[in-house]
C-alpha cells in the first residue's frame, strides 16, 4: 500500500523525514548518535539561527545523501494513529521513497506501536 492508496481510502498521512548535514559526518560521533542529531529543513534553518549551536560540527547547508530517518504518520477513518518509523544507517545511501514504504509496513503491522530498525 501507498500514501495514495491510503489517502484514497480515507486515511490521513504525514510523511516527515530528516536528513543529516555533510558536516555531521566530520564530528567523530557514532552512527546512532549521529542519527539522533537528524533534523528536517524547518529544524536546520531554526538551530542554524539560534546563537548555542552545538560547537563539535560547524552546520553545512549541504544535506548529506547518507543516513536519514522517514517517519509515516497515519490516522485512519476511525480516529486510530498508526505510527512507523525507519531509520537508514550513515554508511547507505537515503532513499525516501524506501523509507515510506518500509514506514507504512510498520504502522500497519504494529497498530501504533513505535517500531525504530535501521533499513
Amino acid at each position: 500500500m501507498n500514501v495514495q492508496e491510503l489517502r484514497n481510502n480515507g486515511f490521513k498521512v504525514r510523511c516527515i523525514h530528516k536528513r543529516l548535514y555533510r558536516n555531521m559526518l566530520d564530528s567523530g560521533l557514532k552512527s546512532n548518535e549521529l542519527l539522533d542529531l537528524a533534523m528536517t529543513r524547518r529544524e536546520f534553518e531554526a538551530e542554524e539561527s539560534q546563537f548555542d549551536v552545538d560547537q563539535r560540527f560547524s552546520y553545512s547547508e549541504e544535506v548529506c545523501p547518507f543516513g536519514g530517518i522517514t517517519r509515516v504518520e497515519i490516522t485512519t477513518p476511525d480516529g486510530d494513529d498508526l505510527i512507523g518509523i525507519a531509520k537508514c544507517s550513515p554508511n547507505d545511501n537515503y532513499n525516501k521513497r524506501k523509507g515510506v514504504f518500509i514506514s507504512i509496513g510498520r504502522a500497519m503491522n504494529n497498530k501504533g506501536k513505535e517500531s525504530v530498525d535501521i533499513q
